[in-house]
């Protein structure tokens, strides 16, 4: 029973390391600026993030569903 738990608990930090590695390594960093940007609304409008920006910021969520 020990040495399952320890074989778990090894596994479990290798998974945590490995993601770790893989955040890290994919994308900007927490905290960069948005380079500038103009595109087109789904009204055909052109938009920038500047002008979409609040008072307290901008938050843009990206979301991947399992079936793309």
């Amino acid at each position: 029973m020990r040495s399952l738990a320890c074989s778990t608990l090894a596994l479990f930090l290798a998974a945590t390391v490995t993601a770790s590695e893989y955040v890290d390594s994919w994308g900007p960093p927490v905290g960069t600026a948005i380079p500038d940007a103009t595109f087109n609304d789904q009204a055909g409008q052109p938009r920038t993030f500047a002008g979409l920006m609040g008072a307290r910021g901008l938050l843009i969520f990206f979301n991947r569903s399992a079936d793309w």
